[in-house]
C-alpha cells in the first residue's frame, strides 16, 4: 500500500494497481498519438494537401477507451425471464381516477 496525503486527507493506494493504471494510460495515449500521426500522413497523401478531416476523430479514442469499462461496470445483470422480483408492479394510468373512466380512453 502506498499512503499519500492530499489536502489534509490520507489516501491509501494499491501500489501494483496504481503502476498498472499509469502504464495503461501511457500505452493508450502513445498508441493514440501514433494512430493519429499515421492517419494524418495517410490522409495528406490521399488528398494531396493538408486539411482537417476525420483523422482528428482518432484523438477521441482515449475517452472512449476509458468510458466503456466504466459503463460496463455500472450495468447490473439483466433479470432472468422467470425472475419477477425486480420488475415494477405498477400499471401506467392513462386517465385521472376522479374522471371514473373504466376503459382509460376519452369518448
Amino acid at each position: 500500500m502506498l499512503h499519500i496525503k492530499i489536502f489534509g486527507k490520507r489516501l491509501s493506494i494499491n501500489k501494483s494497481r496504481f503502476i498498472k493504471a499509469i502504464i495503461e494510460t501511457v500505452v493508450v495515449f502513445t498508441l493514440t498519438a501514433l494512430l493519429f500521426l499515421s492517419c494524418k500522413a495517410y490522409a495528406e497523401i490521399e488528398r494531396g494537401y493538408s486539411a482537417f478531416g476525420g483523422e482528428y476523430l482518432a484523438l477521441g479514442l482515449p475517452f472512449i477507451w476509458y468510458s466503456i469499462p466504466h459503463e460496463i461496470k455500472k450495468k447490473e445483470p439483466a433479470p432472468s425471464a422467470n425472475d419477477t422480483s425486480s420488475v415494477e408492479k405498477t400499471v401506467p394510468t392513462y386517465y385521472h381516477e376522479s374522471e371514473g373512466l373504466s376503459s382509460g380512453t376519452h369518448a
